[in-house]
């Protein structure tokens, strides 16, 4: 594996989830879909591209592939699913979904094995907020031509495949049993991503201000790709429990501002995007080389997050109190799950 590969894998992250985003905005804003449609697509992408992870993970797991070329045939599908566009919407979003899962999968395998700190692994998630967010913008104005995208998804391919390759780094001489490392992590994997159900419904739900500039969206997508950037870096410096958990009890009150205040909301955002790598590392590091696989389950528990709070939105005044109750809980989920040990290798 080249030391390069984190920096690959990261401008690979935001080239997948734009070419997603502008995928799914430009087939409305072409007017050839109705509302109605595009909403189920956007349900059947998100399924796809966040529900799926974990099986693409296990059979990463299963071959002990170090995730590039789950990487490669992920970012492959998405320029076909580019391609696609609005001539098949629902082609084009299988596409885009499952090239979503299987690059996530080989772009997390890379930032959970290569180190064991959290660092990595917050660089690497914290590009796709950004990604997602300018490229739901293109589509919405339909900046350039799709085939501008798919040569740069071209290129992020074969960057990927010549200098991602390599061997899968495992810690252990012999591989632990998955029934003996499920059945002793279970407890806190549950509560782990019991956190990551909790962060993304909350993510969704949170009010936001009435009166916001017309940019606010990518200004909240920068504010969680800073949270997530530097919440790994913070927690290998002052310990994961500790920034974890602060983070997540300064959202209370931030959150509880943020619904009337601009300035307050994208502080909360920020922070609260800082709980990103920290529950993800964490789960890696409850179940040992079987990383692919943890890694889905926690796309899976935002996917539930996102799901339920499309079946069931809440209004205003009730947001405004239960996003504050909601993060405290993730606060003491993160508590007793997490540790300040720095970094184990």
């Amino acid at each position: 594996m080249k030391k390069c590969s984190l920096t690959v894998y990261t401008v690979s992250h935001f080239l997948v989830d734009f070419a997603c985003g502008y995928t799914l905005y430009s087939m409305y804003a072409k007017g050839e879909i109705e509302a109605t449609k595009v909403a189920v697509l956007f349900i059947l992408y998100n399924m796809l591209a966040f529900a799926t992870q974990h099986l693409f993970g296990a059979l990463a797991d299963k071959v002990k592939s170090n995730g590039s070329l789950f990487a490669f045939v992920g970012i492959i599908s998405t320029a076909v699913g580019v391609l696609i566009g609005s001539a098949a919407p629902a082609v084009s979003v299988c596409f885009v979904g499952l090239g979503n899962a299987c690059f996530h999968v080989g772009g997390g395998i890379d930032a959970l094995t290569e180190d064991r700190g959290f660092t990595r692994a917050g660089v690497l998630v914290s590009s796709g907020s950004l990604g997602i967010a300018l490229g739901c913008k293109a589509g919405e104005k339909l900046v350039l031509s799709p085939a501008v995208y798919v040569l740069a998804l071209a290129l992020a391919a074969l960057a990927v495949s010549f200098l991602c390759r390599g061997e899968r780094k495992t810690l252990a001489e012999e591989e632990p049993k998955f029934k003996a490392v499920i059945s002793a992590a279970t407890p806190a994997i549950c509560i782990l991503l019991f956190a990551v159900v909790i962060r993304s419904y909350a993510g969704f739900a949170a009010t936001k201000p009435t009166e916001v500039f017309p940019l606010f969206s990518i200004a909240v997508a920068a504010a969680a790709f800073s949270g997530k950037f530097f919440g790994g870096i913070f927690a290998d410096i002052f310990g994961a429990r500790r920034v974890g958990t602060l983070s997540l009890l300064l959202c209370v009150p931030l959150y509880y501002f943020g619904a009337r205040s601009m300035i307050f909301f994208l502080i909360a955002t920020f922070f609260f995007n800082i709980a990103m790598p920290i529950t993800l590392v964490g789960a890696a590091r409850k179940l040992r080389s079987y990383e692919g696989f943890v890694f889905g389950l926690t796309t899976v528990a935002l996917f539930i997050g996102y799901f339920i709070n499309t079946l069931f939105p809440i209004g205003r005044a009730l947001s405004v109190i239960l996003i504050p109750i909601l993060s405290l809980t993730a606060a003491v989920c993160v508590f007793l799950t997490t540790d300040n040990i720095r970094d184990r290798k």
